[in-house]
């Protein structure tokens, strides 16, 4: 396989990923419950097995150049890379059309979903005329398998939260107006805690907005949100002594805000 076209599969294919990721984070965060998520979490997972794929044709033919004798392995993954190539093109509409036709509840509903029907069409096809039928098919199968799994990964390493609040600087008079809001990936974390001074929240939720009077956050400039990601998929593993965040069941983040001293002021008034 060409040296070139193979380097640029890889990047157009990575590239896609990219804005895969993007598209599902935003709408994880702005539409928790937009139809559409699903699917391009299945469309992200997709676009990464053709990356495996092309790294592990690039990687077996020492860097494009195809053996002689190329090993069976290597050429069932160039006959899967060569005659499935548009199946990342159609995840690519996908998310194209599922982030732009959010106006038109019609448009939302149906023409990811025709693209979808294509893609399979146009993936069965391709496969039946592929040298390695069977093992296209495999391919396919585990695709639509380890879907499932790939985003529950994926949403428990990348929950986070977003926290915001009505301005930047306050004084020691002022109230704190925080909204905080669940963010990363498709599953939402699960917010257990806000707490500012003497101020805790301690009920869980996914969505909160609540004003701290002077008297609770008494000048304290350090919002804690405390969140559990939804699913765990290491639950045998004792977290609290892994020093890594991102593989902690329960996590913690913070937001400053800048509480401005007033000479002679009494906080509490």
């Amino acid at each position: 396989m060409d040296l070139k076209f193979l380097l640029t599969a890889i990047g157009l294919l990575a590239g896609i990923w990219v804005y895969l990721y993007k598209t599902i984070s935003n709408t994880t965060i702005n539409a928790p419950a937009h139809q559409t998520l699903i699917i391009l979490g299945y469309a992200q997972f997709t676009v990464l097995a053709y990356v495996f794929v092309a790294l592990y044709i690039l990687y077996a033919t020492d860097a494009g150049t195809t053996p002689a004798q190329p090993g069976p392995l290597l050429a069932i993954a160039t006959d899967i890379f060569h005659h499935t190539w548009p199946i990342p093109l159609v995840c690519l509409a996908v998310a194209f059309l599922a982030a732009r036709a959010s106006e038109s509840q019609f448009a939302m509903m149906s023409y990811p979903f025709i693209l979808i029907i294509v893609g399979i069409a146009v993936a069965i096809v391709q496969a039946l005329h592929s040298h390695n039928p069977k093992f296209t098919m495999i391919f396919l199968a585990l695709i639509a398998l380890l879907g499932v799994p790939y985003m529950i990964f994926m949403a428990f390493f990348l929950a986070d939260v977003e926290i915001t609040t009505d301005k930047e600087f306050y004084t020691e008079r002022d109230s704190v107006t925080i909204c905080v809001r669940p963010a990363g990936y498709i599953f939402r974390p699960r917010i257990e805690r806000v707490s500012l001074g003497d101020y805790p929240g301690s009920r869980p939720y996914f969505y909160e907005t609540v004003i701290v009077t002077p008297d609770l956050h008494r000048g304290s400039e350090t919002i804690f949100v405390d969140y559990v990601p939804q699913g765990n998929p290491f639950k045998w593993i004792p977290f609290k002594w892994i020093p890594f965040k991102w593989i902690q069941s329960k996590r913690t983040t913070t937001h400053n805000i800048k509480i401005a001293k007033i000479p002679g002021g009494n906080r509490d008034a």
